[in-house]
């Protein structure tokens, strides 16, 4: 009953998410493309320290009240350490696990059929540019 689950974390150089990346993704929920499970804004503060601020608190004051959450816990302490060690001061990060709801059907069918996900690969975006830039000039 469930398409496949991934964490997408996407950082920023200051304190906000911008308009448009929030835009971006309320568009691919408002479509059934995915359903955010557990969203997270995370802010490195100019003095090292670090704000986590989950879905249920005030979104809007961070440019994320555009966003539907379905507000599963599903990022554990461990996940925010590695993130937070990550950030450099004043920068922001939007942490979110999301399913690919417009993979349920195909996924109840593998799961149904006995079958299973044997590989996923993510291919970085840089290295699908650089694929198309070399078959372009070949």
């Amino acid at each position: 009953m469930t398409g496949p689950v991934e964490i997408l974390v996407l950082t920023f150089p200051e304190p906000q998410v911008p308009a448009a990346v929030v835009e971006g993704v309320a568009e691919l929920v408002d479509q059934g493309t995915i359903t955010v499970l557990d969203l997270l804004f995370v802010a490195a503060q100019d003095d090292g320290d670090v704000r986590v601020v989950e879905f249920d608190e005030d979104l809007d004051r961070f440019g994320l009240a555009r966003l539907t959450v379905r507000g599963d816990a599903l990022l554990s302490a461990d996940d925010l350490e590695t993130i937070r060690d990550g950030m450099p001061p004043g920068s922001s990060a939007l942490v979110a696990v999301y399913e690919h709801t417009w993979a349920r059907r195909v996924s109840d069918a593998v799961r149904a059929a006995g079958g299973e996900l044997a590989l996923h690969v993510r291919i970085p975006a840089a290295d699908v540019d650089a694929a198309y830039a070399a078959a372009t000039v070949a």
